[in-house]
């Protein structure tokens, strides 16, 4: 996996097909998914590296996967990059 700008940006296109937003926040705080006024937002910590920010939203797709129909809303285009995600283990 390359901790890339567009490896994130790909994970965000992910998020926002479903239906999600990312948000990125400084604070003392872990990242995760959340409903705020019924829209669901994904909260990332600014201050993370790419490397953190890419595995908590790895972390948050593998959550969100398993408890929804999240993965019909991916497009064609997506849908490599998707099932790449799932299946990552980072060191």
């Amino acid at each position: 996996m390359r901790y890339t700008k567009e490896t994130l940006d790909k994970l965000e296109s992910i998020f926002e097909l479903g239906g999600y937003k990312v948000r990125y926040e400084k604070g003392n705080f872990r990242s995760g998914a959340c409903l705020v006024k019924g829209s669901p937002i994904i909260v990332v910590n600014k201050t993370f590296t790419n490397e953190g920010k890419i595995n908590s939203l790895i972390e948050i797709l593998k959550e969100i996967d398993e408890n929804t129909e999240f993965k019909n809303f991916i497009t064609d285009e997506l849908q490599n990059e998707y099932e790449k995600f799932l299946k990552y283990e980072p060191n």
